[in-house]
């Protein structure tokens, strides 16, 4: 599932901010979070394993660009429902 940024942002620093517990509203996360379609475990066994056996291998650059790709999504998501 691949995460777009916001078309406002112009660097991965940008709009960075500390984001407080206190400004997260618990209740709508957890109802988000359970709408998400459920993991397939067999795939994620598949995944394991294959790791296991190095027999896939992980680019960390590419690992470390889709989780900062995910925050800024993250965060486009919190700025709409202030």
């Amino acid at each position: 599932m691949p995460f777009e940024r916001p078309a406002t942002q112009t660097g991965r620093s940008a709009g960075k901010r500390d984001i407080r517990s206190s400004e997260i509203d618990l209740a709508q996360l957890k109802t988000r979070i359970q709408s998400l379609p459920n993991m397939d475990a067999a795939r994620l066994v598949d995944i394991h394993h294959r790791l296991e056996s190095r027999l896939l291998e992980i680019d960390a650059h590419e690992v470390a660009d889709k989780l900062l790709d995910l925050e800024i999504w993250l965060e486009s998501i919190l700025a709409k429902d202030r």
